[in-house]
């Protein structure tokens, strides 16, 4: 357990150094205080919010977590080879990238309603919904990394998982739902569901 500790601290230290996840955070913050100051409705805010969190916070975080690892390539072989258990190594990665990114996006989404005392109910669920999505696509992002060798071939397969799970898929369901709209059941749709959680969140919400 003292070898995780450091391993993480190591890891949270590491990607902390990143500046850009600052710009993320700043990112949200912009959009959210825009729709929250102009829209006034907080259902209103919670449902633009989610098109953007649906689409957003997954390519980041399936991209970072492709990148990170390869960008620690050297650094992982060499940990590999020292007495660590290698479940703490991955572990370790995976819950320092995907803390960092779900707090960047909680703190920049939710610090403007904070302020205005809007932070209600549905943008709670938001935020919940947002950091799902965040610690599933870091563990597929490092899932494919670990697969694919080659940067460029693992970058491409990350893009084109979040381009299925986030748009093609969400199009298959949808669609199939309106075809089906006027049958007895719909429970032959629940088999797409499972793969995403956009897909999901916005399903229960029709």
């Amino acid at each position: 357990m003292t070898q995780f500790l450091t391993l993480l601290k190591y890891e949270l230290m590491n990607v902390l150094r990143g500046k850009w996840l600052f710009l993320y955070a700043l990112m949200f913050s912009g959009i959210a205080y825009s729709i929250g100051h102009l829209g006034g409705d907080t259902m209103k805010a919670a449902l633009s919010l989610m098109n953007l969190v649906i689409l957003v916070t997954p390519i980041v975080s399936i991209l970072y977590a492709s990148i990170y690892w390869y960008n620690a390539d050297g650094f992982t072989t060499l940990l590999l080879t020292q007495p660590l258990r290698r479940w703490g190594i991955f572990v370790s990665r995976w819950i320092a990238i995907a803390l960092t990114l779900s707090l960047c996006f909680v703190a920049g989404t939710a610090l403007p309603f904070f302020i205005q005392q809007t932070l209600t109910g549905p943008l709670v669920t938001l935020l919940l919904l947002g950091t799902a999505l965040t610690f599933a696509f870091t563990s597929i992002g490092l899932l494919i990394s670990v697969l694919f060798n080659d940067r460029m071939k693992g970058i491409g397969a990350a893009f084109l998982l979040w381009f299925y799970f986030s748009i093609v898929h969400d199009g298959l369901v949808f669609s199939q739902w309106s075809f089906f709209a006027n049958t007895p059941s719909k429970t032959h749709l629940w088999s797409l569901l499972p793969p995403t959680l956009s897909t999901w969140f916005a399903s229960c919400s029709l």
